[in-house]
């Protein structure tokens, strides 16, 4: 099979029958193989109709296809190369809120317990997977911190912290990784 090859569904084609009739064709009649074959979809509930689907067309036993969700299929990438952990979200906020505190740049401004700055370190975490599912550059992000350094029409404490985005993201960036810790932003940053 030509891996270059890209098939696309309409969307008012039914693609678990067409995913059924691909796999049939190029691997059932072939070798009758299908567990080489991975499978990934956006979720975990197409997988449970494909193999409804290919139990019928197959009427015995048989080893299905890998399936993994996205954010699965990319832990097993990484996981192929390096032993990692994903912090809980309750680490992750510390680790952010220690490295905030590293910074201590006036963002904090009445938030110096850990309990004050949870709110915030969720959102910060959040941006910050973002970032890097998206893989934003740190050159990206440049006109950002000058942007902020002008003042957006946002609290000073926010401006502030967005005019310190890079820094604080590499600290956190490095504090996972001297734990052997991954967020789900770095783990797709190193599949790809």
């Amino acid at each position: 099979m030509n891996m270059d090859k890209i098939i696309t569904y309409n969307f008012t084609e039914d693609f678990i029958l067409n995913i059924a009739d691909h796999l049939e064709s190029n691997f059932l009649t072939k070798d009758g193989d299908l567990s080489r074959i991975a499978v990934i979809f956006g979720g975990k509930r197409p997988s449970l109709f494909l193999k409804s689907e290919l139990s019928k067309r197959i009427k015995r036993s048989f080893f299905p296809p890998q399936f993994f969700s996205i954010d699965q299929f990319v832990n097993f990438v990484v996981s192929k190369r390096r032993d990692f952990r994903v912090p809980s979200d309750l680490e992750s906020s510390y680790i952010i809120f220690t490295c905030a505190k590293k910074l201590s740049s006036g963002i904090f401004y009445g938030k110096d317990k850990f309990s004050d700055f949870l709110p915030w370190a969720k959102e910060i975490i959040g941006f910050i997977n973002e970032l890097d599912i998206e893989n934003i550059s740190t050159q990206n992000l440049k006109p950002v911190e000058s942007l902020a350094e002008i003042g957006y029409e946002i609290p000073d404490n926010i401006n502030k912290l967005l005019g310190n985005i890079i820094e604080l993201r590499n600290l956190y960036h490095n504090e996972l990784r001297k734990r052997d810790l991954l967020s789900r932003g770095l783990i797709y940053m190193d599949a790809a």
